[in-house]
């Protein structure tokens, strides 16, 4: 099915994108691919440029289109795969689990690094184009009065890592953030009526056993539900102490750093980084954590 689909795609990209005429053709190479399930060899066939383009020169230069698509010269999908067990765990044990529990080769551990760097720098860019693409929204004349009911509540908090031999320091510092918003507590409460309709509706089932532990699931989901409510009045409110001047706590923002930082980077770990090099790896990871690792646009970044 791969070996189709590349060829497929050669084909495709075989017309002159300019005048729509077939490229000459030159002649075939193979690329081999690694894939999550083992390494394939795929044909890269080579073109010659179109005269119509006005950089061909007379003897003609030549284009695989495989080859520009497959750089990495993996799958989209090991790539990512690679990335994310990059930014939980070390990249030696990276290159190794997949092919404990696939049958995709060992890989080496700097590649999995490479292919990690590689994904954070596409996340990266998609975050700016969305940034730009709400900065944009909401500068629109009929939206320009328009504001969130909730307002953002930041908290920033910093951790020490080990610099790589010849860093002018011993040690930098990475600064983390996180973002919420005020009324988490109206949206934790939602997902959890949410939750317990479609527990409901799993109980209903044939199996007895399923139906059990639906209902078990039913009970926490109300008792946890019921706590947050009758506490409502008891949860703080960080960002309108801040902006009393009265002392806050600084225990989610230290969550987030042993999340982001220390877990990876600093508990039982010997690897030092450089600056570069852990803010890639920072950026996927926090991408792993909350989420957004698992949606289209970053799948297809990846």
């Amino acid at each position: 099915m791969l070996c189709g689909q590349v060829a497929a795609y050669a084909a495709y990209h075989r017309a002159c994108a300019a005048c729509g005429v077939m490229q000459p053709f030159k002649d075939r190479r193979t690329c081999r691919l690694q894939t999550l399930f083992g390494t394939v060899a795929v044909e890269a066939p080579r073109f010659k440029l179109c005269r119509c383009r006005p950089s061909a020169p007379m003897a003609g230069t030549t284009v695989s289109p495989v080859c520009a698509l497959l750089t990495a010269r993996c799958t989209p999908k090991l790539e990512r795969v690679q990335a994310e067990l990059g930014a939980r765990t070390s990249f030696r044990d990276a290159a190794r689990v997949p092919g404990t529990l696939l049958p995709a080769l060992p890989a080496n551990q700097e590649s999995v690094r490479i292919r990690t760097h590689a994904v954070a720098l596409r996340i990266e860019a998609d975050d700016r184009q969305a940034a730009a693409e709400v900065t944009a929204v909401r500068n629109e004349p009929d939206k320009a009065g328009v504001e969130d009911e909730h307002r953002p509540i930041v908290m920033l908090d910093g951790a020490c890592i080990r610099a790589v031999p010849g860093h002018q320091t011993r040690n930098f510092e990475a600064t983390c953030g996180k973002l919420e918003r005020e009324g988490h507590h109206q949206k934790a409460c939602e997902a959890l009526g949410r939750i317990a309709g479609w527990a409901k509706d799993a109980s209903v089932l044939d199996d007895p056993a399923m139906g059990a532990r639906a209902r078990r699931l039913v009970a926490r989901c109300t008792e946890l539900r019921a706590y947050i409510e009758n506490n409502e009045g008891a949860l703080i409110d960080y960002g309108q102490r801040h902006r009393d001047g009265k002392p806050i706590s600084t225990s989610r923002a230290e969550g987030t750093v042993n999340q982001l930082v220390s877990a990876r980077m600093n508990k039982r770990r010997q690897m030092r980084w450089s600056p570069r090099g852990a803010h890639r790896v920072l950026h996927v990871r926090a991408a792993v954590l909350d989420g957004r690792f698992g949606h289209p646009a970053i799948q297809r970044a990846a």
